[in-house]
């Protein structure tokens, strides 16, 4: 409370000295504009003997709450409070001397304690036998709670710069820094105590252009982005927002301090991220294009396969005509020559060459129904006409047809017949055809002595016929070759085996227009396994 001076000195002692006025002035005998001066004061301001009050003003009357008449003759210390009440005579005379004051609190006769400064001044300057005082009392209670509300104010500025995320740096008009928060020493990698009072500009020396620059600035603000060395060689970039602020003790600036090093490198990422994702939306675009002009080609090629499918269908269709027709009659009449039905033909070498001639007339004609046949399921024009087919007579049905092949290349064919065996919903016909086919296979690439064995199961994936050999086999790199039309191995153990190719290939088909599958098992000298798989919806239920 220095501010705060004692109004009194030897000028109003002297007054009271002069005009012959007794030692302990009343207010009726003091003179009018002393009295009103006197009264007047908005402070205590008192006459004690010792510590004794012997006149008091007015401001007197109202700090201590009692009447004038009532505070003469008791000690002023009374109203001191307790850690006061000690000052005894003596010590007033060693506070006669303290020229700023003596602070202290007083209790009022409420019992309201009052913050107060004390001026203690002498008047008789120890001539007497007892020493007088003029005793003066500031109450200073406002100026404590003015200041406490500062106090109170500036701790709960310093909690919220302590936990905001954003460094808080503030510095006075000579740029030495006057606030550095915790943020703001994590940022910087600097404690507080090691740049409080030093220069912003050696702490940031990028940032002594904008503080030029904010010399003139208005209140939006400054901004700047620099590169922040910390103490670990690690260099972080920083955003400083910066504002200027005019106050009666002069000029500050306050700088909020952000690290926007992920942010930076995110928005690069994200950048990178924009270009690459723009790169690769020109590259789809390309690649749409592309595919539009491939598109384009497809149908061009689809149109020309299709309409050369129709010229190999009507193809197929007229060749079927023009030479079934002639096979037919080949055939017909090599079988009456062979069979001398009209009488012999003189020679026995004719009845051979007839012989021949209707057997070659006759795979002739098998070949050309294969190829039809393999050409309509290549079209989707293959129709089915389904029944329910029992796979155990057509089993008895294909063994009886193959039984004179069989016989001629010495090979045996035994079935395993369950007794009662699930039918399937099937075309009688081409499943007849496909157990033919897979037979013939079977008896032809057996050597003599040899074994073909027909199984029939029923599993959770379907019915199944099983047909296996024991004979050559085939190796297992050319199993999708002889599943293609046409396909052929030729080797040392083949040769010398008719065929055309079409055989399994059309089975395969066939088996496929069933919703089925064909299965190829073989390896070379043990023989082969094909397995005719019929899925559970062509199954008849035992109910029907």
């Amino acid at each position: 409370m220095g501010a705060i001076k004692s109004v009194w000195g030897h000028g109003i002692l002297e007054l009271g000295k002069t005009g012959n006025m007794d030692r302990h002035l009343s207010r009726t005998d003091r003179p009018d504009p002393f009295t009103d001066y006197f009264d007047s004061l908005k402070h205590v301001l008192a006459s004690c003997e010792e510590t004794r009050i012997t006149d008091i003003n007015a401001a007197g009357e109202k700090l201590f709450g009692a009447p004038k008449d009532d505070l003469i003759g008791t000690r002023i210390t009374e109203y001191f409070t307790h850690e006061y009440a000690g000052l005894s005579d003596g010590d007033f005379a060693l506070l006669a001397d303290e020229t700023e004051g003596f602070p202290l609190k007083l209790e009022t006769a409420s019992g309201a304690i009052v913050d107060a400064i004390l001026w203690v001044h002498r008047r008789n300057e120890g001539t007497g036998t007892v020493s007088e005082y003029l005793v003066e009392l500031h109450d200073i209670s406002g100026h404590m709670r003015a200041a406490k509300i500062l106090r109170d104010r500036e701790q709960k500025l310093n909690q919220i710069i302590a936990t905001v995320a954003d460094g808080i740096v503030t510095i006075d008009e000579d740029r030495l820094i006057t606030t550095f928060n915790p943020a703001a020493e994590q940022i910087f990698g600097k404690t507080a105590d090691q740049v409080l009072g030093t220069s912003i500009v050696d702490l940031v020396p990028d940032l002594a252009s904008a503080l030029t620059d904010g010399q003139t600035a208005d209140t939006d603000g400054l901004m700047r982005e620099t590169y922040i060395e910390r103490g670990n060689d690690e260099v972080v970039l920083a955003e400083f927002v910066g504002r200027r602020l005019e106050n009666r003790r002069g000029q500050t600036f306050t700088w909020v301090v952000r690290d926007i090093t992920t942010r930076k490198q995110m928005e690069e990422q994200k950048d990178k991220f924009l270009l690459d994702a723009e790169m690769q939306r020109a590259r789809l675009e390309e690649e749409a294009m592309t595919m539009v002009e491939l598109a384009e080609d497809f149908y061009a090629l689809k149109d020309k396969a299709e309409a050369a499918d129709r010229l190999k269908s009507q193809f197929l269709a007229n060749m079927s005509h023009e030479l079934r027709t002639p096979l037919n009659a080949i055939i017909g009449f090599s079988e009456v020559m062979k069979e001398q039905m009209f009488g012999g033909l003189g020679k026995q070498e004719y009845v051979q060459y007839a012989a021949d001639i209707h057997g070659s007339g006759t795979h002739l004609l098998r070949l050309i129904n294969d190829i039809l046949d393999l050409s309509k399921v290549e079209a989707g024009a293959q129709e089915l006409f389904e029944e329910e087919v029992d796979l155990s007579d057509v089993v008895r049905e294909s063994m009886e047809m193959v039984r004179e092949r069989a016989s001629r290349a010495s090979v045996a064919v035994v079935a395993k017949l369950p007794e009662t065996f699930p039918k399937v919903f099937a075309d009688h016909v081409r499943v007849k055809q496909i157990l033919l086919n897979v037979l013939t296979n079977a008896i032809k690439f057996s050597e003599p002595s040899g074994n073909v064995d027909i199984v029939l199961e029923e599993e959770p994936q379907g019915v199944m016929v099983r047909v296996a050999d024991d004979g050559i086999g085939i190796a297992a790199e050319d199993l999708d070759t002889v599943l293609k039309p046409f396909g052929q191995v030729t080797d040392m153990m083949t040769r010398g085996k008719e065929g055309t190719g079409l055989g399994l290939p059309l089975c395969k088909s066939l088996m496929e227009l069933h919703g089925g599958r064909l299965e190829l098992d073989s390896r070379v000298g043990e023989g082969t396994q094909v397995t005719l798989v019929f899925p559970p919806g062509r199954v008849v239920p035992e109910a029907n």
